[in-house]
């Protein structure tokens, strides 16, 4: 990720809206990070498309990120929303099954688990439906990488967490989304 800030991250899950000011799609919405100046910025945009014309159910959100070095939007990866097998894509990567972000360890458990570049994390949620994103290292204590307020709908990505913050928003939102 390209920023002139070093985290930590605090960024501002707010929907798009329609002309009529209503939310559109729980899928369409954008990511802001405040920096300290007077002005948002949309680090993250989420646009959801549906494909009505093939009469399936399918759907695709694109998300992009903010480069501060030139000053676009790129887009990092996408989403499709298939039934039963929808997957996700970050950048050039291979798409990886919803279910695969998305595992628990036991049928009750809040807690999700996904890997990523031969690293474990997890995802808990509180009683509150707060969520709290953790680096799992196979020997020693959990490392906070992220925690999400819903609230505040605010997600503070900690400096630790700035190699995989594509995957931090894309799970939280996906969390947000699967899940609330």
């Amino acid at each position: 990720m390209d920023t002139t800030t070093t985290g930590p991250h605090t960024l501002v899950h707010m929907p798009r809206l329609g002309e009529d000011g209503q939310q559109v799609d729980t899928r369409d919405c954008f990511w802001y990070e405040y920096h300290g100046m007077p002005e948002e910025l949309a680090l993250y945009k989420f646009i959801h498309e549906e494909d009505a014309e093939s009469g399936e159910q399918y759907a695709r959100t694109v998300f992009e990120r903010f480069n501060v070095s030139t000053g676009r939007y790129e887009q990092a990866g996408h989403i499709e929303w298939v039934p039963g097998h929808s997957t996700v894509t970050f950048g050039i990567h291979d798409p990886v099954s919803m279910r695969e972000l998305r595992k628990a360890k036991k049928k009750e458990s809040t807690s999700r688990y996904w890997s990523w570049k031969n690293h474990n994390y997890k995802w808990k949620k509180d009683e509150a439906e707060n969520l709290t994103c953790y680096q799992v290292p196979l020997i020693g204590a959990n490392k906070l990488l992220a925690t999400y307020t819903k609230t505040t709908r605010t997600l503070v990505v900690e400096a630790r967490g700035e190699e995989v913050i594509d995957q931090i928003v894309v799970l939280c939102f996906i969390h947000k989304v699967c899940v609330s």
